[in-house]
């Protein structure tokens, strides 16, 4: 299995980021950080699935507002 990680970080603030990568157990482990703090959860591949559903159809959502703009 690859080792690979895929970092966003913040382009206004390079402070802030999001890290998204498979653990040793399995699970997908995101992680967050900010200037609060460092916040991790680690959900299974089904929740993964459920929630990258549910992430496009408000990605499409927020498309049609930007539009009018």
């Amino acid at each position: 299995m690859s080792k690979i990680k895929k970092l966003f970080v913040d382009y206004e603030d390079d402070t802030s980021f999001l890290e998204i990568f498979c653990n040793s157990k399995g699970k997908i482990s995101v992680r967050i950080s900010d200037c609060i703090g460092e916040h991790i959860i680690a959900i299974d591949i089904s929740t993964a699935i459920s929630f990258s559903k549910e992430l496009r159809k408000e990605i499409n959502i927020a498309k049609t507002f930007n539009e009018y703009e």
